[in-house]
C-alpha cells in the first residue's frame, strides 16, 4: 500500500531537500524486490551497507568486486566487502571507511550479474545522502516513563525481606536481589519464569531471575554497576539471551549460564534495548532508534529549528551478521504521526515519534512491528520493504474497522503474531479513561481490513503498567501477561486456557519488570539423575533415605554450597560428605541423601534444590520429591533383607543434653558416622575406624550447638544410614 513513486532503470534520483515528513524516496525498481539505502533516502548512516535484492537465486561465480561501484562525493570510491548472503538472494557491499557526512553516495551495479537461470541482471543506478550526524556519536533513546508520578512508588510489599549483604551458602536472594514470590491459587503446570526486576529509582545493579513453579529461583544473576535490565528470555533455538546498559547490546547464554555471544544491529546503530528475534534459520531481528538533527520550523508551526528526532531503524541480519533487510521510518512515516502521544511534543528540543517497542515474524513471512508513540501496529513486507497496513483506532493513520472495540488500544507494547495469524498484545492504556491496562488478541481479517477483537482480559481489580509489559499465549492455550510499568501488585498474571487465574508474580512495588516470560526450563551446569523420587516409610518416628546423584555437567569446576528442600520438618538433606562447599572437577560426581521423616499419614510433596551460590550468582537444580506412609515396611522388619542392612537409631530423641546413637553393622569394616544440621553441614564428626560387626553405640554430646532439627549419617560397606534428631530446647 505504498504511495511511493516509481523508479526506471538505468536513472539517477536527484535528492529532494523537502520538509522532514515521510521523506521522498523511489521504489526499488521492478526488476528489484529490495534496494537499501533506497533511491533518494536521507539521513542514511555513513556506517551503512548497500543491499540489493532482484528476487531471484543468484549466480555466485557471476558476482565480483567489480560488480558493484559505490563513489561518495567527497570521500570518493569505496572499498569494501562484496558477499552474496545465505540466502543466495541478497548482494550485500559492506563499506571498509564510513561515508562523510552530509555527503552524496552513488551506487552502480554493473549489468553481467546473473540469475540461477542464467538471466542477466540489468543495470542499477542511484543515489541516496548520508545524514549529517553520527549515530555513534548521537545521545541514547530516553527510556520509557510513565505519565506523571505515582505515589505507589515509595511502597513496598509487607512480605518483603530486607536486602541481604552477602550471600550465605543456602540464600535464595542474592546481595540487593528483590524479592520475587509467587502467590498461585490453582495448581500449576510445569514452567519457569523469566524475569528482569528493577527499582523504579537509582539502579546499581542489573537482575535477571529464573524462578520454578513453586516460586523458587533456580537462577539469579547480578551485573553490579549495570542497570535497565531488559527482555529476557529463551528464544527458539534453546539460547537465553538479555539486553545490557552500558554495553547496549544483547547478550546470549547457554543451557549452563556461562554468555557464548553477543548481538549487536549494523550499520553503525546503537542496538535498542526492547527486542531481538532469533530466527529458526539463525537469522536476528533488532532495533535502532536513529537521532536525527531536523528542522521542526519547516514542519509545524513554533517547531525547532534544530530539533534532535528519533527515527525507527529495523533489521534482519543473516547468520554471518551481514544486514541483509533494512527498514527506516523516516522513508515511511511522518513526524506528525506521533502527535496523538502527550508525550510527543513537536515543538520540543527532542521528539520520539514512533518509539518502536517490538518486531516479530507473521507466519506468512513478512514484520509486524508495535509503534508504541503512533498507537500504531505496522505490517511490512520483508522482501521489499514496503508498508502493507497500518493499524490502530486511536492511531493517525488507521486503515482498520474495530466492529466491537470501541476503546481502542493506546502506547501499545509487545506485539506478537499466533499461528493461526490472530495477534496479541498489551495494551498499556496510556491517555486512555479510565486508566487501566489489558491484553488484547485479535483476529485479522487483512483483506478487507477488519480487526475483531476476540479476547481480552482485565485485571480484577485492575492493574495500570504505563510502560513496558507483554502477552505471551502458551501452545496449551495458557497465557502469560507481564504487567510491565506497574507500581501495584501482581507484576505478572499467569491464566488457564480458561481464562481463570494459574499464578500471579509478586515483587516489591517499587519495582518493574520489562516482560515475563514462562518457559520450560532446566539447566545443565550439573545434572541429576533422577528429576523425581519417592521415599516410602512405616510411618511417623521412622525415618527412610534415597540418594541422588549429582554430577558436574560444566566444563568448568563448580563449588555446591547448599542441598536444601521446601518441606524442612519432613525432609532433611545431606550434600557429600556433609562438609560445604563441594568442589566438583568437570565430569566429577557427589551425592545428596534426602531423608524423609513423616509426621503424619499423609503424603507430603516437597522439592530438593542443590545450589551453587556466590555473591553475584545462584545456579540451582531441583528434584521433585514424594514421601508417603507404606504399610509394607513394618517397624522392626526382622527379614533376611533387613538383617542386611545398615540401620541407625537414636535414643532418647528427642533430646536436650546428650543422646546415644546405636547401630548396627551387617559385617565388619570402616565405619564414618557424622551430624550434620539441616543446610547439609558437618556439625560433629563421631566416629572413622573399623567395627566389628553387630550392634554399637556412640553418644553424641552437642554442647553449644542450638536447639533444633540434626541428622546422623552412617557409611559403612558401601552402604548409608541416616536417622534423624531433634534436640529441644
Amino acid at each position: 500500500m505504498s504511495n511511493r513513486p516509481s523508479f526506471g532503470l538505468g536513472a539517477t534520483v536527484s535528492l529532494l531537500l523537502l520538509p522532514a515528513l515521510a521523506l521522498p524516496v523511489a521504489a526499488a525498481p521492478h526488476e528489484f524486490s529490495y534496494v537499501s539505502p533506497l533511491p533518494g533516502s536521507r539521513m542514511v548512516s555513513p556506517w551503512n551497507n548497500v543491499a540489493i535484492r532482484p528476487g531471484g537465486i543468484l549466480n555466485s561465480l557471476s558476482l565480483d568486486a567489480a560488480s558493484l561501484t559505490v563513489v561518495g562525493s567527497r570521500s570518493g570510491a569505496h572499498g569494501g566487502r562484496l558477499v552474496l548472503a545465505s540466502d543466495e538472494r541478497t548482494i550485500v557491499f559492506t563499506p571498509d571507511q564510513p561515508y562523510t557526512l552530509g555527503e552524496t553516495v552513488h551506487v552502480r551495479l554493473s549489468p553481467g550479474v546473473r540469475t540461477a537461470a542464467g538471466a542477466a541482471l540489468p543495470e542499477l543506478s542511484y543515489e541516496f545522502q548520508v545524514s549529517r550526524v553520527d549515530p555513534r556519536r548521537m545521545p541514547h533513546a530516553d527510556r520509557e516513563e510513565l505519565l506523571g508520578s505515582d505515589a505507589a512508588e515509595a511502597r513496598m510489599q509487607p512480605a518483603a525481606p530486607a536486602a541481604i549483604t552477602s550471600a550465605g551458602p543456602c540464600d535464595t536472594l542474592l546481595p540487593s536481589f528483590p524479592y520475587v514470590g509467587l502467590a498461585s491459587p490453582n495448581s500449576r503446570d510445569p514452567g519457569s519464569y523469566f524475569m528482569a526486576p528493577f527499582p523504579s529509582g537509582t539502579q546499581t545493579a542489573a537482575h535477571y531471575a529464573i524462578l520454578d513453579d513453586w516460586g523458587e529461583p533456580v537462577y539469579e544473576r547480578t551485573f553490579p554497576g549495570a542497570s535497565l535490565p531488559t527482555d529476557f528470555k529463551v528464544q527458539k533455538n534453546g539460547l537465553l539471551t538479555f539486553w545490557m546498559d552500558g554495553a547496549y547490546k544483547f547478550y546470549g547464554m547457554d543451557s549452563a549460564y556461562a554468555i557464548v555471544d553477543s548481538f549487536t544491529i549494523g550499520n553503525g546503530y546503537f542496538t535498542d534495548l526492547h527486542d531481538l528475534q532469533i530466527l529458526p534459520n539463525g537469522h536476528l531481528l533488532m532495533m535502532s532508534y536513529d537521532p536525527e538533527i531536523v528542522g521542526m520550523d519547516t514542519v509545524v508551526a513554533g517547531g525547532n529549528p534544530n530539533a534532535t528526532v528519533l527515527g525507527l531503524i529495523v533489521q534482519e541480519m543473516d547468520e554471518n551478521r551481514n544486514v541483509i533487510f533494512q527498514w527506516r521510518s523516516w522513508d515511511h512515516f511522518k513526524i506528525t504521526d506521533g502527535s496523538v502521544a502527550a508525550e510527543v511534543n513537536l515543538q520540543g528540543a527532542r521528539i520520539d515519534y514512533v518509539h518502536g517497542n517490538s518486531v516479530e515474524l507473521c507466519p506468512d513471512g513478512n514484520l509486524l512491528i508495535s509503534c508504541r508513540h503512533m498507537n500504531e501496529l505496522t505490517k511490512i513486507d520483508r522482501q521489499t520493504g514496503t508498508v502493507m497496513w497500518r493499524m490502530g483506532r486511536n492511531a493517525v493513520n488507521n486503515q482498520f474497522a474495530f466492529p466491537n472495540d470501541t476503546r481502542g488500544f493506546s502506547h501499545q507494547h509487545d506485539a506478537r503474531v499466533l499461528p493461526n495469524g490472530h495477534v496479541t498484545l498489551y495494551d498499556n492504556g496510556n491517555g486512555l479513561s479510565p486508566l487501566y491496562s489489558r491484553a488484547l488478541e485479535f483476529e485479522l481479517d487483512e483483506e478487507n481490513l477488519v480487526a475483531t477483537l476476540v479476547w481480552q482480559y482485565r485485571h480484577v481489580p485492575d492493574v495500570y503498567g504505563g510502560f513496558m509489559g507483554n502477552v505471551q499465549r502458551h501452545a496449551d492455550g495458557s497465557t502469560t501477561i507481564g504487567w510491565g510499568g506497574t507500581f501495584g501488585s501482581p507484576k505478572s498474571t499467569d491464566l488457564n486456557a480458561d481464562g481463570t487465574i494459574q499464578a500471579e508474580v509478586l515483587m516489591p512495588l517499587n519495582h518493574v519488570n520489562y516482560r515475563t516470560f514462562r518457559s520450560p526450563w532446566r539447566s545443565n551446569r550439573f545434572l541429576t539423575d533422577a528429576q523425581s523420587i519417592a521415599i516410602g516409610s512405616p510411618g511417623p518416628g521412622n525415618p527412610r533415605s534415597q540418594t541422588v546423584q549429582v554430577w558436574n555437567h560444566w566444563n568448568q569446576p563448580i563449588s555446591l554450597t547448599c542441598a536444601r528442600t521446601i518441606d524442612q520438618a519432613s525432609f532433611g538433606t545431606v550434600l557429600g560428605s556433609g562438609s560445604v562447599p563441594v568442589t566438583l572437577a568437570p565430569g566429577e560426581t557427589t551425592t545428596v541423601q534426602v531423608i524423609y521423616d513423616p509426621q503424619g499419614p499423609d503424603t507430603v510433596r516437597s522439592r530438593l534444590y542443590i545450589m551453587q551460590v556466590s555473591d553475584n550468582e545462584l545456579v540451582a537444580q531441583s528434584v521433585s520429591i514424594e514421601g508417603h506412609i507404606d504399610p509394607t515396611l513394618a517397624v522392626g522388619d526382622v527379614s533376611p533383607r533387613a538383617a542386611s542392612m545398615l540401620a541407625a537409631r537414636a535414643h532418647p530423641n528427642p533430646f536436650r543434653s546428650r543422646t546415644a546413637i546405636h547401630f548396627s553393622l551387617p559385617a565388619s569394616g570402616r565405619v564414618i558416622l557424622g551430624i550434620y544440621d539441616v543446610h547439609g553441614r558437618l556439625v560433629a564428626s563421631l566416629l572413622d575406624e573399623t567395627r566389628a560387626a553387630g550392634q554399637h553405640t556412640v553418644t553424641w554430646d552437642p554442647g553449644p550447638s542450638a536447639a533444633g532439627l540434626y541428622f546422623c549419617r552412617l557409611s559403612a560397606g558401601g552402604k548409608t544410614a541416616t536417622c534423624k534428631l531433634v534436640r529441644g530446647t
